[in-house]
């Protein structure tokens, strides 16, 4: 396919594999190649792709995004020579619209990247959208990736990458159980130079047809560590004067460089040296190891603000973190590793590759997969993990972000693999008392509502004790109006948190009858999982229980109708109880859901579905009182 020339069957084409399908990749190309500038090699990478749209929620698929690395130099990543054209028949004529230059626009996304946008014009409903796009990158180590899968179905995918012999790359196809086109050929016919020497190219094609939509999104790391792709590592330089340099070795050996480099392992021990006088005002003397572990911990967490940065590395020295008490994720963290152990604490880093980065792949020892750093620290018998980012979070816990798969153990001696899960529960207690002014047609709610753990912390930074925040929060938990809210423990990190509601909201009468939600719309209220199977994990990030207890004054001159079947179910892998009780003039309705495992394997995913629409039915079902 070429573009610019389109079939009358594409503008025909109509796709029924997938009727939920809003948009079709017809054909999805790139190409990667080294180009010989000024005695040197640089990477060239081509995209061409085009899409049909078939019904107007498809026409987001028309918004592309361009990714390119500027560094921290002169050198960078150029993007050049982008069109984009959409074809469409309107009464039986073709209708072309082309991008304009100035419909192309530049974000920055952070000191490394930056990504040129743009909207292909006139897409719609029925339309083709197309375009292409060149980059030129003076990194060889950043090889373009190339996604055969997306949220759309692709009909055909194909990445093909020209190697030379000076650099050599291993390549992980992920997702894949075999490729529809795949082939490694020597390009014969045409001899390059570099320097005095002559080579050939070596062409590797990989292509992947008629591969289905990626759509189920609930409940993983990443989307990236599940569909179909194909991502390339450097891990050689073939240098012109014959020396090999490996840039793949071992875990041990990156370790090693870690450690010796200036802003790690030197970073590290610079932070020891610097905090000598911070320690001795903290009076630890006369406290258990564990007490230390946590006065220096949220030492740093109250003294030392977050920049938001996540990084590999530090970026400033040792002492200047500590004056300006501000900082990139590695440099609080690598200090507060420094500090403890210039405290006697057993405590080392750990580089980890957060959620939304993807997971490690450990048969490879590429620096490239990781973007954090974390503190392990052993006392005793005992061990955890620690983040000096968080202030709402117990000293002893690691935010949601960085619970994924193992992290890399990094110390003088040797380096290891930490899980990153945390097996405790967190739990959530809602009590909620309702008033029934029937005459009014109003109901009135007195709520208590007790978060721990995990679940505390992601309504504290969701929410930041802020009224009018909260406000929103409850408005969507069901309250259209609210009187009163008092929380308590929001900077308490080691304590629940609180919130105290007084609330009302309309009365749904039909007839002679009124209906209540007992619960309101605090549980589960839609099942996000949605397909009928699935070949990847379901990941719920940490395990929580989540429990109900509420009490409705019948009002006068009405009677319950029939309660709701009490139900209960017990097993390995959850738990779900729901009670209904009459109480002379109230009516009591009690539940609790909890999962009871963090990761569930997709053998296990039919049963997790079906227990998650079990708690959408049950926990949201109606009460009705009838007018005596």
């Amino acid at each position: 396919m070429v573009y610019g020339q389109i079939s009358q069957t594409d503008l025909d084409y109509t796709y029924d594999k997938d009727p939920e399908a809003e948009a079709v990749v017809i054909f999805d190309r790139g190409e990667s190649q080294f180009i010989e500038e000024e005695n040197t090699l640089e990477l060239y990478f081509t995209r061409e792709k085009r899409v049909k749209i078939l019904d107007k929620e498809g026409a987001k698929y028309s918004e592309v995004t361009i990714p390119y690395y500027i560094g921290n130099s002169r050198q960078r990543e150029k993007i050049y020579n982008i069109k984009a054209t959409s074809y469409i028949m309107e009464k039986g004529k073709l209708i072309k619209k082309e991008l304009q230059e100035d419909d192309v626009y530049e974000e920055q996304l952070n000191s490394n990247w930056r990504v040129k946008k743009f909207i292909v014009p006139g897409a719609k409903e029925g339309a083709i959208v197309e375009y292409s796009y060149e980059l030129s990158s003076p990194y060889l180590f950043n090889l373009q990736d190339w996604e055969f899968q997306s949220k759309i179905p692709t009909l055909k995918s194909e990445y093909i990458v020209k190697m030379v012999p000076f650099y050599e790359y291993v390549y992980i196809a992920q997702g894949i159980k075999k490729f529809s086109t795949h082939s490694e050929k020597l390009e014969r016919n045409v001899t390059r130079n570099l320097g005095t020497l002559e080579y050939n190219n070596v062409i590797l094609t990989f292509g992947m047809d008629d591969v289905p939509a990626f759509r189920d999104e609930s409940f993983i790391t990443a989307a990236s560590d599940y569909i179909q792709k194909i991502d390339f590592q450097l891990s050689k330089i073939n240098h012109l004067n014959g020396v090999k340099e490996d840039v793949m070795t071992t875990w041990p050996e990156l370790g090693k460089t870690l450690m010796k480099n200036k802003y790690y392992g030197k970073y590290i021990k610079d932070a020891r040296k610097e905090s000598k006088k911070i320690l001795a005002t903290m009076e630890l003397s006369a406290k258990s190891e564990l007490e230390q572990i946590e006065s220096i911990t949220e030492h740093v967490k109250k003294n030392y603000s977050w920049d938001g940065l996540y990084r590999r590395y530090a970026s400033e020295k040792a002492k200047n973190v500590i004056k300006v008490k501000k900082g990139n994720v590695a440099e609080l963290n690598l200090l507060l590793t420094g500090m403890l152990q210039q405290a006697g604490i057993d405590a080392n880093p750990v580089m980890i590759s957060t959620r939304a980065n993807g997971k490690i792949v450990e048969d490879y020892p590429f620096e490239s997969f990781f973007n954090y750093n974390i503190v392990l620290v052993k006392t005793g018998a005992n061990s955890f993990m620690i983040d000096a980012t968080e202030p709402l979070l117990p000293y002893n816990k690691i935010p949601p972000r960085c619970m994924n798969g193992n992290g890399l153990v990094v110390s003088k001696d040797e380096v290891g693999w930490v899980n990153l899960v945390d097996n405790l529960d967190s739990e959530e207690k809602i009590e909620i008392g309702i008033s029934v002014n029937a005459e009014d047609e109003i109901l009135d709610y007195d709520i208590k509502n007790v978060m721990m753990g995990y679940d505390a912390f992601a309504v504290k930074q969701n929410y930041s004790d802020k009224e009018d925040k909260l406000v929103g929060y409850l408005n969507n938990k069901g309250l259209q109006e609210i009187e009163e809210i008092r929380t308590a423990n929001y900077k308490a990190s080691d304590k629940p948190y609180f919130l105290a509601i007084k609330g009302s909201s309309d009365l749904e009468v039909a007839g002679d009858k009124i209906i209540i939600k007992p619960f309101l719309d605090f549980p589960i209220a839609k099942n996000k999982l949605t397909q009928k199977s699935r070949s990847y994990p379901i990941d719920f990030v940490y395990k929580s229980a989540t429990n109900f207890n509420t009490t409705i004054n019948i009002p006068a001159g009405y009677e319950v109708s029939t309660l709701p079947e009490a139900y209960r179910l017990d097993n390995e892998l959850a738990s779900i109880n729901i009670e209904y009780v009459k109480e002379g003039d109230d009516v009591r309705a009690t539940g609790k859901y909890h999962f009871k495992k963090v990761i569930y394997q997709p053998h296990e995913y039919g049963r997790i579905k079906s227990y998650m629409d079990t708690i959408v039915e049950k926990f949201n079902a109606q009460l009705v009182f009838n007018k005596v």
